[in-house]
C-alpha cells in the first residue's frame, strides 16, 4: 500500500476454471479491495501499541 496515494497492489492467483465467471472474479476483487481498504484506513495510520496488540493476538481494537 502507497500511504501517499492511497494506492494498494493486489496480487490474487486464481486457478481459471470453468467456475470461475466474470461476476465472480469482480465480487473477488471488491472484496480483497475492501481488504485493502481497511489496511490502509486503519492498520497503517495505527499507533504503536496497537500494532503490538495485533502481534499479541489483541483484537479488540479492530473496528468492523
Amino acid at each position: 500500500m502507497n500511504p501517499d496515494t492511497g494506492g494498494a497492489l493486489l496480487i490474487l492467483r486464481v486457478p481459471m476454471t470453468d467456475d470461475i465467471d466474470g461476476p465472480w472474479l469482480a465480487d473477488t476483487f471488491v472484496h480483497y479491495a475492501e481488504h485493502g481498504r481497511y489496511w490502509r484506513d486503519n492498520m497503517s495510520s495505527s499507533e504503536e501499541e496497537m500494532f503490538e496488540g495485533i502481534a499479541n493476538g489483541d483484537y479488540v481494537w479492530l473496528r468492523a
